[in-house]
């Protein structure tokens, strides 16, 4: 038997999950993984990984590509329960997303409902909030964009929701009106697209919320999967650039809720984009399960858990959180060495862990 080893480096400082592999390499026919072990170059953050060697490979994650990730379990190696959250990353770029006004939020490790580390923008009410770093998502009339919110704790009188940051006039929002139980959008022009009063589409615990707008300026939105807006019109400028104590119409409210995800897309996700969002959600924070309807009977995710078709070569996700700097870890356990054509790595966790060096030995 004959061996070749392979050093791949990737940045550490952010990740993309959703999107697809951060590295692919070919190989011939007749080659099977020999040992995987990795390194990072920092001697903090977090970086988690696997590897996808399997020949159909469309089921690992949805090709969604993201503007903006807010996701706290990044922060889970520098932070521990109850700290302000001064800034947080945002998964894709790295940049730093901040708490500008008033009282920081919250890092929970974890959830009221949700089991996870979450931002609690609840306790303490009034204006905690988190800012968008760059690249700033603003759309334009006739701009597509996307967006998902999973929500941990709703509070149930409160009005969660993603809004624009304009300093005066009208604040562009998404949030659920609990006094009137319905979820609503609104453009910096003041226009209103929103569901029936009293129809139970507000933001309430557990829940995930979605909406699409496509360059006709219509919007259509979704709680749970199960479509709750059809295709309205919402044509004025829409800037999620903040989380928590926005603005909506000119009077301030605060959010007082516990967000564990925010996904920000610059396009319009095609019903296909939007259920493997919703799926992979829904199932990563035990929201869906094969005894349960959470989402609908009808849905993508619905009873089958859309991760159970990844062929992950490595028996659990290399973690190398706890290496110190330029530190080799072992020899990773392998479920898998059969290559079909090509490897991919998909990086899960990555938070200001420097360069990373995997070493990928294989056999033929």
């Amino acid at each position: 038997m004959a061996t070749k080893t392979f050093l791949w480096t990737l940045d550490g400082s952010s990740s993309d999950a959703l999107t697809g592999p951060s590295l692919s390499t070919l190989f011939a026919s007749g080659v099977s993984i020999h040992r995987v072990r990795a390194k990072k170059s920092s001697s903090g953050g977090s970086f988690k990984f696997n590897l996808e060697c399997s020949a159909d490979k469309s089921g690992m994650y949805a090709g969604v590509e993201l503007m903006h990730d807010f996701n706290p379990i990044n922060l889970v190696n520098e932070l521990t329960d109850g700290d302000d959250l001064v800034d947080i990353p945002n998964s894709i770029t790295g940049v730093s997303n901040v708490s500008d006004v008033g009282n920081e939020p919250e890092w929970v490790d974890n959830g009221d409902f949700i089991s996870g580390p979450t931002v609690d923008f609840l306790t303490g009410g009034g204006d905690r909030r988190v800012v968008l770093g760059a690249p700033v998502p603003s759309f334009a009339a006739g701009e597509p964009f996307s967006i998902a919110v999973v929500i941990d704790n709703g509070n149930n009188s409160n009005r969660p929701f993603v809004g624009s940051d304009v300093g005066s006039g009208t604040y562009a929002s998404m949030y659920g009106n609990a006094g009137s139980r319905n979820m609503k959008m609104q453009d910096e022009s003041g226009n209103v697209i929103q569901t029936a009063s009293n129809s139970s589409t507000n933001f309430k615990n557990k829940d995930i919320h979605t909406a699409v707008r496509l360059s006709n300026n219509r919007v259509s939105c979704w709680r749970r999967g199960g479509k709750i807006i059809d295709a309205s019109a919402l044509s004025g400028t829409f800037s999620p650039s903040v989380i928590g104590n926005a603005q909506e119409g000119s009077s301030w409210n605060g959010q007082q809720a516990n967000i564990t995800r925010v996904l920000i897309s610059d396009y319009d996700w095609t019903d296909t984009d939007r259920e493997d969002v919703e799926a992979w959600l829904a199932w990563e924070y035990g929201l869906q399960t094969s005894g349960n309807s959470y989402l609908p009977s009808t849905h993508y995710g619905y009873q089958s858990d859309p991760r159970s078709s990844k062929t992950q070569a490595l028996t659990a996700d290399a973690d190398l959180s706890s290496l110190g700097a330029d530190t080799w870890s072992g020899y990773y356990a392998v479920s898998t060495t059969t290559i079909s054509g090509q490897v991919d790595v998909f990086v899960k966790e990555a938070y200001k862990a420097g360069e990373v060096t995997i070493e990928f030995t294989v056999s033929y």
